[in-house]
C-alpha cells in the first residue's frame, strides 16, 4: 500500500501529534500552535507522491527530486574505472524520498567521512543490474543534510524507481555509470525521483551473420 507520507517521518509526526494533544489538554495555545505548524512543515517535506516509472529497461532514473547540476565523463573513485557522471542536486523544499535509479542487486555499501566528519559524509551504494551494468549512487551530505536513511543492504534486490531511503533536508547525488552510457538530459533540467530518465545504458550486440 502506498503511503503518501514517508515512513521515516512517522515517528516525528507522532511526537508532534502527542505534543499538540497535550497543548490542547493544557489549553496552551502556544504549544498547540507550534505543534500544528511543525506538523504541517514535516508533512510537507515528507510527502511521498506516486511516481510513474518509465518502461525503459536500459534507462537510469533520477534518484532525487531536483535539478541536474552537471554531466560528463569522470573517474569513478569507488570502482576505480572510467565512468559517465551525473550529479543531481535537491533543495530543502523538494521531495525528500530517495529512489533506486535501476533495478538490480546491491553489491556493497560504503560510508566515507571528511576529516571533519560533522561537516561532510558520503553514503555510496553499488548496484549491479541483471545484465551486469554497475552503477554507484553516492549521496553527498553536508551541514544542511545531517541525516539519511538507506534501506537496501548488500545482497538485497531493489527495483527501478523503488523508494530506497529518505534524506533529511538538502543533499546531492552523484551517479557513476558504465563508460559509454548516454546522458539524455542536459545540466539544468528539472527531474522527479523515479520518473525521469537521466541516462541510458548502451549495449553493443554482435550482428548476426547469415550463412551463405
Amino acid at each position: 500500500m502506498h503511503s503518501f507520507i514517508a515512513r521515516e517521518a512517522w515517528p516525528v509526526l507522532g511526537v508532534l501529534i502527542v505534543s499538540g494533544v497535550l497543548g490542547l489538554a493544557w489549553e496552551n495555545v502556544q504549544v498547540l500552535s507550534w505543534s500544528a505548524l511543525l506538523f504541517a512543515v514535516v508533512a510537507l517535506l515528507a510527502r511521498n507522491p506516486r511516481c510513474s516509472v518509465p518502461s525503459e529497461p536500459l534507462g537510469v532514473v533520477s534518484p532525487l527530486h531536483g535539478r541536474i547540476a552537471s554531466t560528463g565523463a569522470n573517474h569513478d573513485p569507488w570502482l576505480a574505472r572510467p565512468a559517465v557522471h551525473v550529479r543531481v542536486v535537491m533543495r530543502p523544499w523538494n521531495v525528500h524520498v530517495l529512489r533506486s535509479p535501476i533495478e538490480g542487486t546491491v553489491q556493497e555499501r560504503w560510508l566515507a567521512r571528511d576529516r571533519r566528519p560533522w561537516i561532510r559524509r558520503r553514503h555510496a551504494v553499488w548496484i549491479r543490474t541483471d545484465e551486469g551494468d554497475d552503477v554507484v549512487m553516492v549521496l553527498d551530505l553536508g551541514v544542511m543534510a545531517p541525516f539519511v536513511r538507506l534501506r537496501p543492504r548488500a545482497g538485497e534486490r531493489t527495483g527501478q524507481g523503488q523508494a530506497c531511503g529518505y534524506c533529511y533536508l538538502a543533499a546531492s547525488i552523484d551517479l557513476y555509470l558504465p563508460g559509454g552510457s548516454r546522458v539524455v538530459l542536459p545540466a539544468g533540467a528539472a527531474v522527479a525521483a523515479g520518473a525521469d530518465v537521466v541516462a541510458q545504458f548502451v549495449h553493443k550486440h554482435a550482428a548476426a551473420v547469415s550463412p551463405d
